[in-house]
């Protein structure tokens, strides 16, 4: 997201979600829901495949 100067903010307005519960999505606590990520998908990321915008990364 960072790529595309996708913010936090930007999230939080899209998905009207508490900072805590987008937090909670970002972190992998919880899981983005089916809607949550076609929002996403279609408003910043129309050209990638769901599978690599939204897999998990290693922590560092």
């Amino acid at each position: 997201m960072q790529t595309k100067n996708v913010t936090r903010a930007d999230l939080l307005e899209l998905l009207n979600v508490s900072e805590k519960t987008l937090r909670n999505k970002i972190s992998g606590t919880t899981d983005f829901t089916w809607s949550e990520a076609k929002k996403i998908r279609n408003t910043f990321f129309p050209d990638q495949d769901y599978d690599k915008l939204f897999e998990q990364l290693p922590k560092q």
